[in-house]
């Protein structure tokens, strides 16, 4: 997996798999939220087909406890498909891109 952060987005190319993979996504969003002022930021998936639980429920907890909007833009079918099936398409504002 590799990470980089454009502004107010963090791109993940490759796939995150497990706790270290989703704290180093989690600590890149982190720190987008701390430099930005409000607004929409963006964790871009160009290739996961799924995402640990771990990664889901921190993402929650920002969209919780954050002035902050989250967005998922995301390319696999697949990990959209399975974020419908979780009911997880609104609450965390998944898009394909």
């Amino acid at each position: 997996m590799e990470l980089s952060i454009n502004s107010n987005q963090v791109f993940v190319t490759g796939y995150v798999e497990g706790i270290e993979d989703s704290n180093s996504v989690m600590n890149a969003l982190n720190s987008v939220i701390k430099n930005s002022k409000g607004g929409v930021v963006s964790l871009v998936l160009e290739e996961a087909f799924v995402i640990p639980s771990s990664l889901i429920g921190l993402l929650l907890e920002i969209k919780e406890n954050y002035e902050h909007e989250i967005e998922i833009l995301a390319k696999n079918e697949k990990l959209i498909t399975l974020m419908k099936r979780l009911n997880l398409i609104d609450v965390l504002n998944i898009k394909k891109i």
